[in-house]
This record gives C-alpha cells, structure tokens and sequence, in this order.
C-alpha cells in the first residue's frame, strides 16, 4: 500500500507539470527565449528586419511608428516587402487611406500563433475586425514567420497586404444610385420611425460620432440589424432592381 501511494503521487506530480508546461503562455515566457529584440520596441524590431522595410517606411509616415514605440502591447501583422507590390497606387497616394491600410495590420494587445481557438475576430486599429485562423492564418493572408518578439508586443510576418475590406453597410453605400434596394435603406436616415431615432440623430451630431454616424441616425441600422456593426457576422440578400420593383 505505501508502494502504491508512492507511485501515485509521483503520477500526479507528473501530470501537474506537463500540464503547467503545456498551459504556459508563450507572450509571458518571451523573456527567457533569448531574442536580441526583446530589448526595443516593435517599431525598432520592424526597422531592423530586412524584409520589412518598405511597411516600416509606411508605419513612419502616418505615424504609427510612434503608436508601437510607447508602452502597449501590440501585434503587428507585417507584410513582406515582396507583399507590398500589391498594394494599389490608390492607397498609397491617399494620406487618409494609407493611414486605415496601415492600421489594418496593427492590433491592441498580443496574439501569439500558438493557440487554442480555431478562430479568433481580432479588432484592428483601422476599426475593422480580422479573422486569425489557427496558427498560420490572419483573414486571406499566410504567416511565413511567426512569433517576431519584441519588449512591447509581437509581430508576424505575412505574404499578402491586408487591405481593409468594406463591411455590408459600407457596400450598401458604395451601390448607391444602382440598387433600389440601397437606395431605401439608406434613405431611412431620413426617417424617425422610433422614438429613439430622433434621439439617436441628437446624440450623433453633439458628439461626432465618426464612421459610427449611420448606426445611431439610421433607423434600420439603430432598430433592425446593425449592418455597420464589423464585430458582428452578417448576410444580406440584396434584391435586384428588378425584383425590388415588381
């Protein structure tokens, strides 16, 4: 019987120290990998990775480069300089543009590639929210070096831009004048079909309520479904002119 117990608590002790081994979390054991980076900023650990140089010039020029210097913690989704020949002239001459392209790579907070959930929704700076896919994936694009560790936060480094993409409310906006469909639901700003729209439209121009301006002045939008709402999945069947019509 003491035998037994002996064994058993020596089984124990083992299980508990693969199970604190597997249960660590890559972020909190950085500091003992023994990466040079781990003692600048993720602006400095950018800068200094050659195949990132022509996003590190980007994050320089709309001035994200002084947001990942200060004290947050950040992950930064770095494309490659060979990636960076896709971005379109379009972006790049446009200063405000430019500005929502680079903040669609950056995100609050550290997300290691070695993780649990299949998917995450991750909000990015740019307001949008992007999907990490297991360990490899962040939305469309592929992770060819992960887990790029600095003092303040962690960068991977990917083989696509991640251009933001327009939400349901902002395609519906974009076929404005084209579709009858869109053409009605944002004509409902025009309307206080609740209470509480009128409200709503208040609040919005006391506050200045930025690219959130339609969900508070639009009646569909502020009492149906929220199509502006990225931190939610959305379908729209948009009819026809046709079909809209009859």
């Amino acid at each position: 019987m003491i035998i037994f117990n002996l064994n058993y608590k020596r089984l124990i002790a083992t299980v508990l120290t693969v199970a604190l081994v597997s249960c660590s979390n890559p972020w909190d054991d950085r500091e003992n990998n023994g990466d040079a980076n781990l003692t600048v900023n993720l602006t400095e650990a950018i800068k200094s990775t050659a195949e990132t140089s022509q996003f590190a010039q980007l994050l320089s020029e709309t001035g994200y480069d002084k947001i990942l210097a200060a004290s947050k913690t950040y992950t930064v989704f770095v494309p490659t300089d060979a990636a960076m020949a896709q971005v379109s002239d379009e972006i790049l001459n446009d200063p405000e543009a430019l500005k929502q392209f680079v903040g669609n790579h950056i995100a609050l907070t550290a997300y290691s590639s070695e993780r649990n959930e299949e998917e995450t929704r991750i909000k990015m700076y740019s307001n949008k929210y992007l999907t990490f896919k297991g360990s490899t994936m962040i939305d469309d694009a592929t992770i060819v070096t992960a887990n790029q560790y600095a003092k303040n936060g962690v960068f991977h480094i990917i083989d696509k831009p991640l251009s933001p993409k327009l939400n349901i409310w902002e395609y519906i906006k974009s076929q404005q004048g084209a579709s009858a469909t869109s053409d009605y639901l944002l004509s409902l700003k025009d309307f206080n079909i609740y209470k509480s729209d009128s409200i709503g439209k208040a609040l919005s121009e006391e506050n200045g309520a930025g690219f959130l301006a339609d969900s508070l002045t639009n009646s569909y939008l502020k009492n149906v479904y929220n199509l502006n709402n990225e931190a939610k999945s959305y379908t729209l069947f948009l009819m026809e002119n046709d079909g809209y019509n009859q």
